[in-house]
């Protein structure tokens, strides 16, 4: 499904709220995401990522999140922000997620799973179609679709 995007993927100019508690990776994915053309914002916890959410809602896009976050978990800061947003597009970034728990954010309002190291290409990618997209709580393409 990304593919089909690969080829201009990745520029934008939308709000992206990144929430990652490794500072080195936070900065690179920043980095990478401005170079993209996006509006990046950070929080370093769930917390810090909700309190950033509730002032900036209505700029805010798209979160891209770590599920292990201190003070937080990423999970449950993007239950809260879905709260305030449901329509919020969510990227969860996971290195393995148990497929049941997986499906119980997707039903929760998690639009895409990426895997955890980031792959450059598959992120931008990721992001600019679920932006593209007009309805924010799709799910995965790797998820099977419920009758």
């Amino acid at each position: 499904m990304a593919e089909q995007y690969q080829e201009n993927a990745s520029e934008g100019n939308e709000t992206i709220l990144l929430v990652e508690d490794e500072e080195m990776l936070r900065d690179l994915v920043q980095s990478m995401l401005q170079m993209k053309g996006y509006r990046v914002l950070t929080a370093s916890d769930g917390l810090a990522a909700i309190e950033t959410f509730k002032s900036l809602k209505d700029e805010i896009a798209l979160v891209l999140t770590d599920l292990g976050l201190p003070k937080l978990g990423g999970w449950e800061a993007c239950r809260q922000m879905l709260q305030i947003k449901p329509q919020l597009r969510v990227v969860v970034a996971t290195g393995y997620l148990d497929p049941t728990e997986k499906q119980a954010m997707a039903d929760g309002g998690v639009s895409e799973f990426v895997p955890k190291p980031y792959l450059a290409e598959e992120l931008t990618s990721t992001i600019r179609m679920l932006l593209d997209k007009g309805k924010a709580n799709s799910t995965s393409t790797n998820l099977t679709p419920q009758s």
